[in-house]
């Protein structure tokens, strides 16, 4: 009867867990030497519609005019960008914002109504100027399956 109870109560709790599994932002890996952004999303689980995206690191870099956060969500399959949004970060604090600063910043957008079953949401922030050949630090998560 213990037994039962007990392979009941974790049969519940990891069918919960992957009900409402947690959308996990990894490194970008095509982009190595960029700094791993923290994102958290609300709704988590991703829906359509509007979502939040709370963005948050500790800078190794300056963030002065012209840097930009963005965010993509590409098809995974079919791959096309599905929807985009990018804002100036100095258009939401005092810069510059200096290195060893914990920097984070709350933007909400729109996803598509209807979203592929496999896509990834891609965030990094840039410097729109000559010469920079990447992010100054990018996180993505793959969604579906």
């Amino acid at each position: 009867m213990n037994r039962n109870f007990i392979f009941v109560l974790i049969s519940l709790v990891t069918l919960f867990s992957i009900v409402n599994a947690i959308t996990q932002f990894k490194e970008c890996v095509e982009f190595p030497s960029a700094e791993l952004l923290t994102v958290k999303l609300t709704p988590d689980p991703i829906k359509p519609g509007e979502q939040e995206f709370e963005v948050s690191v500790k800078l190794n870099y300056t963030i002065t005019p012209a840097t930009i956060i963005n965010f993509d969500v590409v098809d995974q399959v079919n791959p096309k960008l599905l929807a985009s949004y990018f804002m100036d970060l100095c258009s939401q604090t005092d810069c510059p914002v200096n290195p060893g600063t914990t920097f984070s910043t709350t933007h909400k957008f729109t996803l598509p109504a209807k979203l592929p079953s496999k896509y990834f949401i891609r965030v990094y922030h840039y410097l729109v100027t000559p010469g920079v050949l990447g992010p100054f630090s990018c996180a993505i998560a793959i969604v579906g399956s």
